[in-house]
């Protein structure tokens, strides 16, 4: 793992979130301002945990997103916020991070976006329009945000997911 000097990460929950040009709505607007004020994944090893889900029937991303959102699992994943300020604090501290959840990337969950303004139930909105998934990643050495469509997300064994430790859903194994 290497080594990280000042560790600790502070997501800026006091700046708006810049979302693609494509994006017309959040699906989970009331979750963009919650997770720590800080976090520190580097000396505490557990504030992180990859939760393994067990295979579903269809490995598609809106599957995926309707069972986090009904297990309640959406609240503890990571978000927009957190991977801008893992990007900022660079490749080193996102492959340590990387490292410790044995992941290549990390699904950022809680700031799917769709490309309609519908003001339909999110339940219902999947299946109307296109959904976007926010993904961290090393590119050319570099950290990066992709925006990935639903309909292009292929899960085929399980699903892992990024989740804090401590916001994770009572009796969950991780």
């Amino acid at each position: 793992m290497p080594t990280i000097v000042d560790s600790v990460i502070v997501p800026n929950r006091s700046t708006f979130l810049t979302y693609p040009p494509f994006s017309r709505r959040t699906l989970f607007p009331e979750l963009e301002e919650t997770g720590p004020a800080q976090f520190d994944p580097a000396t505490d090893l557990t504030v992180l945990s990859c939760v393994v889900h067990p295979p579903f029937k269809m490995l598609t991303a809106e599957g995926i997103a309707n069972h986090l959102a009904k297990e309640k699992f959406l609240p503890s994943c990571l978000g927009l916020r957190e991977a801008t300020a893992i990007q900022k604090r660079g490749l080193d501290m996102f492959r340590a991070i990387l490292i410790n959840l044995q992941l290549d990337e990390i699904h950022l969950w809680r700031s799917v976006v769709a490309d309609t303004k519908s003001e339909l139930p999110r339940e219902i909105l999947f299946g109307r329009g296109e959904h976007y998934l926010p993904i961290i990643k090393e590119v050319g050495g570099a950290v990066i945000i992709e925006w990935k469509k639903f309909s292009e997300c292929q899960w085929f064994k399980f699903v892992d997911t990024v989740h804090f430790t401590a916001l994770l859903p009572q009796n969950i194994k991780h």
